[in-house]
């Protein structure tokens, strides 16, 4: 991505948190909490998304919203409307605690991401066929999942996905 465009999208990021809260209560995203492997380049202050709850997230280098499963399903069980602005139809890179999975095998393979606890809510991430195929992943693992975000289903729905390595 060309300099004048990342500049210019991260420049609409930070116009759409003027007046976002403190992330004094939020398990926040930070530069300390992104690993290398997630190209993250910039972190951005939180988005308010209820009068007590704020979802902090960063930007890849390629365009994607990184954000760790458990504040977006807390984002999604707060205010849907308010999430489905900032997340729904983008890609997203989340990060977090498988609970269940698909056989690796199956035509359809997909993963469930722990949520926040709080609002019940977790991240379901459907997968390309395939990404499952001889991985040993099993529930309380850590995994990175890539794809579109499709908003609130029974759970927060990301279709599409890849596993990140």
């Amino acid at each position: 991505m060309g300099r004048r465009r990342r500049a210019w999208c991260l420049a609409v990021i930070l116009l759409a948190t003027a007046g976002a809260a403190s992330a004094q209560d939020v398990d926040a995203v930070t530069s300390a909490s992104i690993d290398a492997t997630t190209g993250a380049s910039a972190t951005v202050d939180p988005i308010q998304i209820s009068d007590n709850f704020s979802v902090a997230y960063a930007v890849n280098d390629d365009g994607a919203l990184f954000v760790l499963a458990a504040d977006l399903a807390g984002a999604y069980g707060r205010d849907e409307l308010q999430s489905d602005a900032l997340f729904k139809g983008k890609i997203v890179q989340v990060k977090g605690v498988v609970e269940k999975m698909s056989k690796p095998d199956a035509a359809r393979p997909w993963l469930t991401l722990a949520g926040d606890g709080e609002s019940g809510k977790t991240v379901r991430c459907s997968l390309r066929a395939g990404q499952l195929a001889g991985k040993t992943i099993h529930a309380g693992d850590t995994v990175q999942v890539r794809g579109v975000c499709d908003g609130m289903k029974l759970s927060v729905s990301v279709q599409d996905g890849e596993l990140v390595e």
